[in-house]
């Protein structure tokens, strides 16, 4: 149980992390149908390299 205690934050942080990029990708498809692939590729981009644009 200790562990459990000890390691929640860092699940909780990487939680978030996604749910970020899922909902940057969400709100992208509602500008458009252009908007939707340019932003998975540049946070596919910025995933691999974590360099910014």
């Amino acid at each position: 149980m200790h562990k459990l205690k000890f390691s929640l934050p860092m699940i909780l942080t990487n939680q978030l992390y996604y749910l970020i990029t899922l909902f940057s990708v969400m709100l992208a498809g509602h500008f458009g149908q252009l908007q939707l692939p340019g932003s998975t590729s540049a946070n596919s981009w910025f995933n691999v390299t974590r360099l910014r644009p």
